[in-house]
């Protein structure tokens, strides 16, 4: 099995064990969306969901490098001031000694009022807490923006970015991430990892260009029918 077909498969069983496997909220009366389509699950709260997703790949990802790496325990720890705190994403490079906490985003532009919060926490609090428990060695902290392979995909959202670096809170998106435990994940195999998702999770709804297409045949099948329906009343 080629490293896409795992990554796939591994995907595909986070997706439902994480998306599909339990309820999401639907959608209320109220809303356009309601009114034109009645109660469905909401695409928000799928979306919302697919952050324990990019939480699950990330691990995996580090599970499969062949570096000198370790996953260490993540998600929500009592720190010794007594606080809870969340460690989303956690991991030991043993040939040089350092640790990695990455916060991770899926949407940075939707949580840019969080960041200032985001900042404190990661260099206030949970920074001096590794330092304390990893006495000695090197402490790496970031956000990981793990919906986009490389920064020059975007068209908004950068100046979100230049706000964390500018208060000394680099950000990475899934290039840099996977090169650094040398896994071998290209751009194309993210985009289609993200598409074969979302076509799992809204079966019924299709690309933009294949709807357009549906469309336009249909048009042209009306177009023939009045014509039929024309020329049989000569």
């Amino acid at each position: 099995m080629t490293f896409q077909q795992q990554l796939f498969d591994a995907a595909r069983d986070y997706t439902n064990n994480l998306v599909l496997n339990g309820e999401a909220t639907a959608t209320k009366p109220g809303s356009v969306k309601h009114w034109l389509k009645g109660s469905e699950p909401s695409d928000q709260a799928y979306s919302i969901k697919f952050g324990k997703v990019g939480e699950a790949l990330a691990q995996w990802f580090i599970e499969q490098s062949p570096n000198s790496v370790e996953l260490l325990s993540c998600g929500v720890k009592k720190m010794s001031s007594g606080k809870k705190k969340d460690f989303d994403l956690l991991w030991r490079d043993t040939s040089t000694n350092t640790i990695y906490l990455r916060e991770l985003k899926g949407n940075i532009e939707l949580d840019s009022e969080k960041l200032p919060a985001t900042f404190s926490k990661m260099r206030g609090e949970l920074q001096p807490e590794l330092e304390k428990l990893y006495p000695g060695a090197t402490i790496d902290v970031g956000i990981l923006n793990w919906s986009i392979f490389t920064r020059d995909q975007l068209t908004k959202g950068l100046s979100h970015i230049k706000k964390c670096e500018g208060a000394g809170v680099p950000v990475e998106h899934m290039s840099e991430f996977t090169k650094r435990l040398n896994i071998p994940l290209t751009q194309e195999c993210w985009h289609e990892l993200g598409r074969t998702l979302g076509a799992q999770t809204w079966p019924g709804k299709s690309p933009k260009s294949h709807t357009l297409q549906e469309q336009l045949l249909q048009q042209q099948e009306y177009i023939k029918q009045l014509e039929a329906q024309l020329a049989a009343k000569k």
